[in-house]
Formats: structure tokens, C-alpha cells, sequence
């Protein structure tokens, strides 16, 4: 894994603190690049987790941490098998296939996010678990300023495409008078007209304190109809709850919680916005909704007891 990338802080480096808090453990975060991995640093662990593992390497790794008798449990918050064409690392993850179905079946355990990255893995392992993505509990708290005007679409360069394809309802809601801010890797100004910012992407705790500032009246998550985006973790839902707001996002399973706004179809997506924006939802009774269900099921604390429970059948 790169330890310090949004991935990480919900799937690795951002749990572990709570891990050791509640199990007195000691958890060592580390980047492939930090340390060279020989017998007299494995040898001093009881348990080795790997957060998306493709190269050869982790396969390598692995292979030798079987022989030492150690368990290893690997992590994938992606359908790594059904990636479109278009995406960015395409090519590496299509190159790394082999890799990732060796890693899957000499794991000990494996844990996906979501049911449908579950049923690509599970062909090659007989442990596959799901651990959904959670908040950390000192992040979530009431917000109690008055919505904004404003609506809010976050989004790497993987997302690129799906902006591409929505664009002409982006536009009919530009032109509908609709303020948005965009934070992507990417540049959206080549495919609007209209009012909009663009804001430069930020290190997370600087993000999750600017998203929180205004508050943002929903945030945007269309998404392109196909393997890879139904198999998503609904990250985009919980950080929309940390920062006081809703999310509109596809009808599909990841995305049927209380609280979050769905369109059925992608035609129906700037429909279902304008409601919103014309006030025919109730934006404050879909984000108490939303923070409910996150407090009761998708805190930190809670969901990681998933994760100790792993722990304690790997080194017991």
C-alpha cells in the first residue's frame, strides 16, 4: 500500500490506532519501499497484512511467510478483475492478474468492501469476509449550520470518465442555475460551462475541515453503469455525512441506506438533483437518516471489531 493515500486512511494506516487502542496490539504501517522485507524483521511479527497487494514482491513475500509459518491476511477495496478499459491503471492491475489470484489463494483470510468485490474474489479463496468501510468516531459530529446553496462533486482521475458521461445533466443543471464545487484530479472546466469552483485537493484532515466549512446542500456521485462502479465502497456517503450533507448516488445495493438520495436511471439523475436544489427533498431529514445508521452501524470503533476478531483467529 502507499500509507498515506485516502485508500490507506480507511483501509489501513487510519484504522490501526483504534486497533491497538482496543486490543493493546502493536501494529507496525509501513510502505513497500520503507524496508526491505528478510527473516529478521518477519520474524518478529505474528501477523502480516497487506492492503491491496499486486506486485511481485507481495506474491514473493507471501510465498515465504508460508514457509516461516506466519498468517497473512490481504485487503482489496477494489473488483481488480473489472476494471473498464478507460481506467488509469488498467494496463498495471490487467499485467498484476496472476499476482492478485496468487495473493487471494495463499491468504489466510481475505477482506473486500463490498458483496460484489466479494464474489469476484471468492473463486480463489474459501475466507473472503467483508469489513465496510467506516468513520472514525472523533469525525463524526452534528452539524447544525443551515445548508448551503452549494453542491459538491469529489472525485479522482478514475472518476473521469464517469463526469464524462454525465455531462450533458451537469450542464442542464448549470444552466438551471445550480452552484457546484468541483474537487477532482482532473480538469472539469474542459467539459462545463456555468457557475462553478474548482478547488485544488488537499492532505485529508485539511479536506475533511474544508468539506465541514460550508456545507454543501449535496454531494454529486453519478456514476457510469458497469462492474467496476457497482463493486465501489460508498466513501463519497460517509464523508458527505462527516460534513453535515446528503449524497445522490445510483440506485444500487452499495448505496441503500437510509439517507442517501438515489436516482433510478442515469436519465433521472438531474431530475432527482433539481428536486433538491428546488427544495422538494428534505436534505435535513435524509442527513439525520444518514447519521443515524453511520452512528449506529459504521463507526470506527465498531466496524474494527471485525477486524479484531480476525486478529484473535489468525494468531490464536
Amino acid at each position: 500500500m502507499q500509507k498515506g493515500d485516502a485508500t490507506s486512511f480507511y483501509r489501513a494506516a487510519g484504522v490501526a490506532k483504534d486497533i491497538e487502542a482496543q486490543t493493546g496490539h502493536q501494529i507496525t504501517v509501513q510502505d513497500w519501499t520503507e524496508q526491505t522485507l528478510t527473516w529478521p524483521i518477519l520474524i518478529n511479527y505474528d501477523l502480516v497484512w497487506m492492503q491491496r497487494p499486486i506486485q511481485p514482491e507481495a506474491v514473493s513475500t507471501v510465498k515465504y511467510l508460508k514457509l516461516m509459518r506466519k498468517p497473512v491476511w490481504v485487503e482489496y477495496d477494489d473488483d481488480l478483475f473489472n476494471l473498464p478499459q478507460s481506467h488509469q491503471y488498467y494496463n498495471a492491475f490487467s499485467q498484476a492478474r496472476n499476482n492478485i489470484i496468487q495473493l487471494l489463494q495463499m491468504a489466510d483470510v481475505v477482506t473486500v468492501t463490498t458483496p460484489t468485490i466479494a464474489e469476484s474474489y471468492e473463486p480463489y479463496s474459501k475466507n473472503v469476509r467483508i469489513v465496510p468501510n467506516a468513520v472514525c468516531d472523533e469525525l463524526l459530529s452534528p452539524v447544525e449550520m443551515p445548508f448551503g446553496d452549494e453542491f459538491m462533486y469529489r472525485g479522482m482521475k478514475a472518476h473521469e470518465d464517469d463526469l464524462y458521461a454525465y455531462r450533458q445533466p451537469f450542464q442542464v443543471l448549470l444552466n438551471a442555475g445550480m452552484k457546484i464545487r468541483f474537487m477532482t484530479g482532473f480538469n472539469p472546466l474542459r467539459y462545463f460551462t456555468g457557475k462553478m469552483t474548482v478547488v485544488e485537493h488537499r492532505d485529508i484532515f485539511h479536506y475533511f475541515e474544508y468539506i465541514r466549512r460550508f456545507r454543501a446542500r449535496a454531494f454529486l456521485f453519478p456514476m457510469v453503469d458497469n462492474r467496476f462502479n457497482q463493486a465501489r465502497s460508498n466513501i463519497c456517503w460517509l464523508e458527505a455525512t462527516m460534513a453535515g450533507s446528503v449524497t445522490i448516488a445510483p440506485d444500487w445495493w452499495e448505496w441503500k441506506h437510509p439517507g442517501i438520495i438515489r436516482y433510478r436511471k442515469p436519465e433521472e439523475f438531474h431530475e432527482v438533483v433539481l428536486e433538491v436544489m428546488k427544495g422538494g427533498v428534505s436534505v435535513d431529514q435524509a442527513y439525520r437518516e444518514s447519521y443515524r445508521y453511520i452512528t449506529e452501524n459504521l463507526l470506527l470503533s465498531k466496524v474494527n471489531r471485525q477486524r479484531i476478531e480476525i486478529i484473535n483467529q489468525l494468531t490464536n
